[in-house]
């Protein structure tokens, strides 16, 4: 799997339910002993949580996360409006305008990377892990016009490289062992994407769009449908993104401390 850059526009982020963060932490004295023991406790999990980070849970998702993906409904179309391509020598006059259509079926994402950071953080009840990507989006992408005797109807192929982003919440439950010396006790209980932002970086079109400017305004449109693919891009990278995540959960706990 590996992770791409996506063009001309910013997707906002995809904010899904937020995991609870349990602390089962069991020690006599005050309140404010607790609290100490609970902040040793989130510290050590944080610790140990990034030391995975590249060794177990990075590998996992390389190897669970699907090098390509279909993404069935990726696909759109617009047109530019009617314009002028033949103007007469005299007066506001026009002998031909053409309108001109063009779409964008982009059904394919592949080239699939992530890769989390080690750099977890906690707050309240939440453990945060960021992470990076990229993939590529494949497609083809067409335009059309008929007027004055012209029919045109080019099309070729596209890419788009797409940039990720987001965090990862760490569902744990956080116990410690032992009063003089706390060991850590840590229980995975669930990985799963809380925010993921895609940008459109570099869109590429093996299209020729040139003709007497019939086709102003189609390559901007392709553009503009392409960005409007990136809610529907998110969703589809969710599932197999959070499966690469909590796949082998239990294999992960073993590497756990549990005291």
């Amino acid at each position: 799997m590996m992770l791409c850059a996506l063009g001309a526009a910013s997707a906002a982020p995809t904010r899904l339910a937020q995991p609870t963060l349990e602390h089962s932490v069991s020690l006599p004295g005050s309140n404010t002993a607790v609290r100490e023991q609970t902040a040793l406790g989130d510290s050590l999990a944080m610790a140990a949580i990034n030391g995975l980070i590249s060794t177990v849970l990075n590998p996992l998702l390389d190897n669970n996360v699907p090098d390509s993906y279909h993404v069935p409904g990726l696909d759109d179309s617009g047109s530019t409006g009617s314009s002028c391509i033949i103007k007469a020598p005299w007066g506001n006059k026009c002998f031909c305008s053409v309108e001109a259509r063009y779409y964008a079926d982009a059904d394919t994402i592949s080239d699939i990377h992530a890769a989390l950071t080690p750099s977890v953080t906690v707050n309240g009840d939440n453990f945060t892990i960021p992470f990076t990507g990229s993939a590529i989006l494949k497609g083809t992408a067409g335009a059309g016009a008929s007027a004055c005797g012209l029919n045109l109807e080019p099309s070729g192929s596209l890419t788009e490289a797409l940039k990720i982003s987001g965090t990862v919440k760490a569902t744990i439950d956080v116990g410690l062992c032992g009063i003089f010396n706390p060991t850590p006790k840590l229980n995975l209980k669930a990985l799963e994407v809380d925010d993921l932002t895609i940008i459109p970086d570099n869109p590429q079109l093996d299209l020729d769009l040139s003709g007497a400017g019939v086709f102003d305004g189609a390559l901007a449109g392709i553009s503009n449908l392409l960005s409007s693919m990136i809610p529907k891009i998110v969703n589809a990278l969710l599932p197999p993104i959070n499966a690469g995540l909590s796949k082998n959960l239990a294999s992960i706990n073993n590497l756990l401390p549990s005291c």
